[in-house]
């Protein structure tokens, strides 16, 4: 795979003298522009600052029923299409194990926010925080 290069600013003294007015206004423009993307594509990237993401928490206790299905507002200005499980901690007893890979059933009732179905892989009766990503 390619590295990408130490970035070489567009300046004008590299042109003919004829020809640096034009490259003063370029360099203006696209100079800040390619340190920008050179930057980003060398290990900058992060999902709050350049992805329309959302990291959420949320304090659950299992199991989620009907009667308490949790809504949260998931920050995106278009409806959730997943949601990723970033963190489980489990309130009530750091030494109980969950039962399987933690699952999240969800509704979009607007585009930014979600109602809570139900989470698997909780053990009954504990109180969970759990960080999530939610994706568009």
């Amino acid at each position: 795979m390619a590295k990408i290069q130490k970035l070489r600013r567009i300046s004008s003294q590299d042109f003919s003298p004829d020809d640096r007015p034009f490259v003063d206004k370029l360099g203006y423009v696209l100079n800040p522009f390619l340190e920008s993307i050179v930057n980003a594509l060398t290990k900058q990237l992060n999902f709050s600052d350049n992805f329309n993401v959302s990291e959420l928490s949320v304090n659950i206790t299992a199991p989620v029923v009907q009667t308490n299905k949790i809504k949260l507002l998931t920050g995106l200005n278009v409806p959730c299409r997943s949601i990723l499980i970033l963190h489980v901690q489990n309130n009530t007893n750091n030494n109980t194990l969950l039962t399987s890979a933690p699952f999240i059933e969800f509704n979009n009732i607007s585009n930014n926010q979600i109602e809570i179905k139900n989470v698997l892989g909780l053990v009954p009766g504990n109180s969970y925080t759990i960080k999530i990503l939610a994706l568009p």
